[in-house]
């Protein structure tokens, strides 16, 4: 099964030098993926040495419309009937020191950083993170460490992209994984 832009909801609550988390459903999922565009990537600051994990990991609605948020667009790349279609999860957990552990798991796809920007390879490529609808950083393995992050929401996506940049979309729809991390400040 494939998620095209999906999204989960983590909340972090920051409570003096201990935190604690409560996970939450994402009850709007009426709006699409770019209306949850639009905030700064900003860092902020959590003590994860005494967080109580306890993030269930719902998926909620999808779009493929990214508004203005998700630049650097080279185009798509359709993955067409009876070709095995490309799958992406993403988990995001609080690193016991400070920051984020992001987790990327794909299935009929393979990271090829050594074909980066070369020619297309089907199910082969590399992946797109966006913080907040900004383009941090390429993909190149299942695992990415992420800095502290503001107190809010943070939506965290990452895309699948061929070696030559475009995105990869089945029906229309980019292969992508949406996480977003609420950190509440108690301050």
């Amino acid at each position: 099964m494939f998620r095209l832009g999906a999204a989960s909801l983590l909340t972090i609550s920051l409570l003096g030098s201990g935190c604690g988390i409560a996970s939450h459903e994402d009850h709007d999922s009426e709006k699409t993926h770019a209306q949850l565009h639009g905030h700064k990537t900003e860092t902020g600051n959590h003590h994860n040495k005494e967080m109580e994990h306890n993030h269930h990991n719902h998926k909620a609605g999808s779009s493929s419309d990214h508004g203005g948020g998700m630049g650097h667009h080279h185009g798509t790349m359709e993955i067409h009937s009876g070709q095995p279609v490309p799958d992406v999860e993403i988990v995001v957990s609080p690193d016991p020191m400070i920051g984020w552990n992001l987790e990327i798991k794909v299935s009929n796809f393979q990271f090829s950083p050594k074909n980066a920007s070369k020619a297309h390879q089907p199910g082969e490529g590399h992946g797109h993170l966006y913080i907040n609808g900004q383009k941090i950083t390429r993909i190149y393995s299942n695992w990415y460490y992420i800095g502290k992050l503001e107190p809010g929401s943070n939506e965290i996506t990452v895309s699948l992209n061929s070696n030559n940049h475009q995105d990869l979309v089945h029906n229309g729809e980019m292969i992508s994984d949406t996480e977003i991390i609420e950190v509440i400040s108690k301050n």
